[in-house]
């Protein structure tokens, strides 16, 4: 099988739920009846999926299945899409923020399909742990999740459903004031997960600095407050199961770069207030939370805001209007400008880690990835994989700019398939014009490589991809990594000038 196979092509866009096939392929057998031949995706995905050498064995055979040999009788399958937030302001509707349901149709299509063929049972989980804030309801509505599952429970006999693994769930009551509750979570529970080896030994003498936005303090300080000795709250249904299907959105980050397959798995952890976003304060007194400029005023900013969120609605509005009124003092002539972007407003004043200094957050990264791989359905770290693997990234309206959440939409026709998340990033961070070696969480991942059976020598990665504006024949040709196109995305605005491939 390829390492990383990819298609490029304008021309592939989103569909309707609940995303029939465009056409009656020869390995359905006439088992589905319902077509769309406006669909153009699909056959997209199917065919990076025929190109990326699954069951090569009975490739152009009615017996071709990309899922046979991942799964079997009794397996459990997890699908885990990025369904991080819903679409507000100017993301309303531009698909950009979360996987599609276009790309999970396929893969439920196959899945059954085995399922049929080799009399066997399986059950199927599509879930993630958005951000506390996040209405799940819509999300699910958004990314046509909600439509497709119903479609395949009323006329599939596949197990199926949907999660929303998070423990607690945030209510915003105006003015961005958050209200709490306990969530039903994993119906399955959740694992505390000890990592001897984190990433994270390397500067948890800083323990007490580690923060997460929105979340408090004390959690994130208490699961990591010992060289190793580090803490992770994991949802059983992700240890459970066989085969994990990643499902990431191709995106900048402005805490972490970009977000893809690796990031994507800070989705597996119920409670987010465990994992280390950024160390507060600047790099002069040992934080990562911001730099140099300004540095009073925007240690008094987020510490107002740690102190006071979810204490009292009225101080909180107050505190609110009183630091707007401050920051729009003294930084008059940039909120004024006409001439100036939001984008460019926003990178004159950045706080929370948002920032190319971010020096935390790709370790729990890491760690989750190998977590992932590693820890057994008892929640004990092994020294062999646990449980099978692939990725598959939706880039067919991709983000760039402020994302995760308010990134402007990139629409490229790209997608992806991986079998290893470091050299999924690896690749598509190249595509998306940005130096690996810039980016913390990919340029510190080698160190882990062999773990993931790859030799970190990116001449060595197999790719094989497709790019309709150079190709008129719909072959599929190999690349070397240093070959691969440049898509020339924006960076998050703490980022520009920093990752861009010179």
């Amino acid at each position: 099988m390829n390492d990383f196979t990819f298609i490029l092509n304008p021309e592939i866009k989103y569909s309707d739920a609940p995303f029939h096939p465009d056409n009656n392929y020869s390995e359905f057998n006439n088992v589905y009846t319902e077509f769309d031949i406006n669909n153009s995706s699909y056959g997209s995905i199917r065919k990076i999926l025929l190109e990326s050498g699954l069951d090569k064995e009975n490739a152009g055979t009615t017996k071709w299945n990309p899922f046979r040999g991942l799964i079997h009788n009794g397996d459990k399958i997890v699908i885990k899409p990025n369904m991080v937030f819903e679409g507000k302001g100017k993301t309303t509707g531009t698909k950009c923020i979360t996987t599609q349901g276009d790309i999970i149709r396929p893969i439920l299509d196959y899945i059954y399909l085995l399922q049929q063929n080799e009399n066997i049972k399986v059950k199927v989980t599509i879930c993630d742990v958005p951000i506390q804030g996040a209405d799940f309801e819509k999300v699910i509505i958004e990314t046509g999740l909600k439509q497709l599952v119903k479609y395949y429970s009323t006329n599939y006999d596949l197990e199926i459903e949907i999660l929303d693994l998070r423990n607690i769930i945030a209510f915003d009551e105006g003015n961005h004031f958050l209200y709490k509750e306990i969530a039903k979570g994993d119906p399955l529970g959740y694992s505390i997960i000890h990592i001897e080896n984190s990433f994270l030994n390397e500067i948890v003498k800083d323990y007490k600095k580690f923060g997460v936005s929105g979340y408090g303090f004390e959690n994130t300080r208490n699961k990591h407050s010992k060289k190793g000795y580090h803490y992770y709250h994991i949802p059983n249904t992700i240890l459970n199961c066989d085969l994990f299907i990643n499902l990431p959105k191709l995106k900048t980050h402005k805490k972490a770069g970009i977000t893809i397959a690796l990031k994507n798995l800070i989705g597996i952890v119920g409670d987010k207030s465990w994992i280390p976003h950024y160390r507060k304060g600047s790099s002069k007194f040992g934080g990562d939370e911001f730099d140099e400029k300004n540095r009073f005023l925007k240690s008094v900013t987020t510490s107002t805001s740690d102190y006071l969120q979810g204490k009292s609605r009225i101080v909180w509005k107050l505190a609110r209007g009183f630091n707007e009124k401050i920051v729009k003092k003294y930084f008059r002539e940039d909120y004024t400008r006409n001439d100036l972007s939001d984008y460019e407003k926003k990178s004159k004043f950045l706080v929370n880690g948002d920032w190319y200094g971010n020096d935390t957050i790709w370790r729990p990264v890491l760690d989750l990835n190998y977590l992932l791989w590693y820890v057994d359905k008892n929640g004990k770290l092994k020294d062999t994989i646990q449980r099978k693997y692939i990725c598959f990234t939706d880039g067919i309206i991709a983000g760039e700019g402020d994302g995760p959440l308010e990134p402007d939409a990139k629409p490229l026709g790209l997608l992806g398939v991986s079998f290893n998340p470091i050299i999924n990033d690896l690749c598509f961070s190249r595509i998306m014009g940005f130096d690996w070696t810039k980016i913390p969480q990919l340029k510190r991942s080698k160190e882990i490589s062999k773990a993931f059976n790859f030799d970190g020598d990116n001449n060595n990665i197999e790719i094989l991809g497709y790019e309709k504006s150079s190709n008129t024949n719909d072959n599929f040709r190999k690349y070397k990594f240093k070959d691969l196109p440049n898509l020339k995305f924006l960076p998050p605005p703490g980022w520009k000038d920093h990752i861009e491939i010179i």
